[in-house]
């Protein structure tokens, strides 16, 4: 019977695998030790409480300069697709643009999500494209709002399937009172261990552009700027749950999510 050949170093590499291993298992036993402590403390949450409207979004008082028609209720499976039954859209005119011009009749749409996790799935990159619409154009820009503090907004521009009409979309999202517009930092931004309580919510506005070659970006912009200007402080004052309370108590523990629709329990 032949002898294995007698590999050079193979008792050292073993030494060296033991030690590697022993050394795996002893940082595994710290980071456990570490994670139960900080659960322990309040220091981290994994499963985060759910954080209720403070009023419901149809129960919008403040239309501003504009003027609101509620939509009705979408159906049950919609719903079900949507994620949540806490929701409103509205159809608005805006008095102070020309008959004819685009940015006359515009759509607000306001979505909540709350009590369970989310991995943000509704954004009109993908809802517009799986409805036949051609994406045009795709920006990340910021506004000055009337306090001073710089809102961030995407922006899009999709044609219509003749070609000749389209849509000119612009949407932010707020998660915990901050904003941001870009769907991987809203999933990062969910995931501060720091915080009790969470939620985030998309604000929509929709303009219909009937001919492509004819769209004005400088006058749908400044449309655009008016309605956030107007519906943000409006959803922060009366709406949207105060996160500095929430979170006032670290010591307080999750509540027990609800689950079905992304949000809390009445």
């Amino acid at each position: 019977m032949s002898q294995a050949p007698y590999q050079w170093g193979g008792a050292r590499v073993g030494l060296r695998q033991r030690g590697a291993f022993i050394v795996c298992v002893f940082i595994l036993g710290l980071s456990a030790g570490g994670l139960s402590v900080a659960k322990a403390k309040g220091w981290l949450r994994i499963i985060k409480a759910a954080a209720p409207l403070r009023k419901p979004l149809i129960e919008l008082s403040e239309a501003g300069p504009f003027v609101l028609h509620k939509e009705p209720r979408l159906t049950e499976e919609t719903e079900n697709e949507l994620g949540t039954r806490e929701y409103a859209f509205w159809s608005c005119t805006d008095p102070s643009a020309g008959e004819r011009d685009p940015q006359r009749v515009f759509a607000l749409s306001v979505t909540y999500y709350t009590g369970k996790p989310d991995q943000v799935p509704h954004v009109p990159e993908e809802c517009h494209f799986q409805g036949g619409r051609e994406q045009v154009s795709l920006d990340d820009y910021s506004i000055k709002r009337s306090d001073g503090r710089e809102l961030p907004l995407r922006r899009l521009l999709f044609r219509d399937a003749d070609g000749i009409g389209g849509v000119a979309i612009y949407y932010t999202f707020s998660v915990n009172n901050d904003y941001h517009t870009d769907r991987q930092m809203v999933r990062l931004r969910m995931n501060d261990s720091s915080e009790t309580h969470l939620y985030y919510s998309k604000v929509e506005v929709t303009y219909w552009v009937p001919s492509m070659r004819e769209a004005k970006r400088e006058a749908l912009d400044g449309a655009a700027q008016r309605v956030f200007d107007w519906v943000i402080p409006v959803l922060e004052r009366e709406h949207w749950p105060d996160m500095k309370t929430l979170h006032a108590d670290k010591k307080r523990a999750p509540e027990k999510a609800s689950v079905g629709d992304g949000n809390a329990e009445p």
